[in-house]
């Protein structure tokens, strides 16, 4: 009873559904069978096959004619080779007595490509590396904000860092992406003060030194006065390099290889250091007993010309130079009245007379026509018991 009165309902409400879909007009069929526009369509349908023609283009394009120069880009932002400095030869006297040597150092350097690219990020670091390094800020925002970001080469922070200071930026290294420490090879000088004048020192390089030698990097040593300078291409060395892959903040994921550096070659020299720190002491000694300020003394080898001894005084460190100068230490040397850094053996000015009086007294001397308690007269008097082979000292 009950199904045909559903049975009944259902046909009845079908017929309805029927009759109603038999009753609209032409213009509501239409609608229902395509409620869109055509024309609307077809824009929606070219705008979609413009895109993937040009997206399409853009992808033969990048792949065909820049993918070269994008897979280049690509390999040498994930490997990076990192310098290993050559050490420096060392500079020995005539009997093989080492005068001049490298030592191991570090720097800390920064590497613009690896920095930060939001500005109050770079700030925090700046404010990190003053406190660290004991640095100037406005010093190193410069530094950071004046370099091309692009560039991964390394670029000196701060040369001959501490061990202290090192393991500190190591430890803070997730905090300071684009600031690395670098083992480099520092000069040693023996008896600095004594050889200073003959040795003189290196540093590093300037950018004026750079854009003159364009083989060397902005982290390298240079010579700048005295040996170091006249026979820096002999005693430089050549680079190695630690070829290492990186992620994207700069930080060492694998090694590649490494390319060993070939030291710079050894400088034997004509100098004996014994007679060169007796000249040295002499000439003190004999400066202290005179008051003067000033001196200078060359010993030559007769038999070949060879340079012995070379003393200048006033004298300086030149080790204060090769492990970098301070400003106070640099200006009072520069502003010294005496000129410490002016080499009077071979830049000073002399009236070529003051020669010969000391030749013509030596062979007076020598000839038994003088003593040691005679005194001459010649625009300026020398007191020959004063001069002594041994004990130069002179007066006039």
């Amino acid at each position: 009873m009950f199904n045909q009165y559903f049975k009944k309902r259902r046909i009845n409400k079908g017929t309805e559904i029927e009759d109603s879909i038999m009753t609209i007009t032409e213009k509501e069929k239409a609608n229902i069978e395509a409620p869109y526009k055509k024309k609307g369509l077809l824009v929606i349908w070219y705008g979609i096959v413009f895109l993937l023609i040009v997206l399409a283009g853009r992808v033969f394009y990048l792949d065909f004619f820049k993918g070269e120069h994008y897979a280049e880009i690509s390999r040498e932002n994930r490997i990076r080779s990192i310098v290993i400095n050559a050490p420096r030869g060392n500079i020995l006297d005539k009997y093989g007595k080492v005068l001049a040597r490298s030592v191991p150092g570090l720097d800390a350097v920064l590497i613009p490509s690896d920095l930060p690219e939001s500005f109050e990020e770079r700030k925090r670091m700046a404010l990190i590396l003053a406190e660290t390094l004991e640095m100037n800020y406005g010093n190193i925002e410069i530094m950071m904000e004046s370099q091309d970001k692009k560039i991964a080469s390394a670029f000196l922070l701060k040369e001959n860092i501490t061990q202290d200071e090192a393991l500190i930026l190591a430890e803070k290294s997730s905090d300071l992406p684009g600031i690395a420490v670098n083992k480099t090879a520092i000069r040693s000088y023996e008896n600095s003060n004594i050889f200073s004048h003959i040795l003189g020192y290196d540093g590093k390089i300037t950018k004026d030194e750079l854009d003159k030698n364009p083989g060397y990097l902005m982290t390298d040593y240079i010579g700048k006065a005295g040996i170091e300078k006249s026979y820096e291409v002999e005693l430089r060395g050549v680079h190695g390099a630690r070829q290492v892959e990186i992620d994207s903040m700069g930080n060492v994921k694998k090694d590649l290889g490494t390319v060993i550096p070939q030291s710079g070659s050894d400088l034997i020299l004509n100098i004996d250091e014994g007679l060169q720190k007796k000249l040295y002491d002499s000439l003190v000694s004999i400066s202290e007993q005179t008051e003067s300020k000033t001196a200078a003394a060359v010993a030559i080898d007769p038999r070949n010309g060879g340079v012995l001894a070379m003393v200048s005084l006033p004298s300086y460190d030149n080790n204060s130079f090769a492990q970098g100068i301070g400003n106070e230490e640099y200006k009072e040397l520069i502003s010294n009245k005496d000129l410490p850094l002016l080499n009077r053996t071979i830049n000073g000015e002399y009236p070529p007379g003051s020669t010969l009086k000391m030749a013509v007294a030596a062979a007076a001397l020598s000839e038994g026509t003088i003593n040691e308690d005679t005194t001459v007269g010649c625009g300026g008097a020398i007191n020959i018991g004063s001069w002594r082979f041994g004990d130069w000292k002179t007066h006039g």
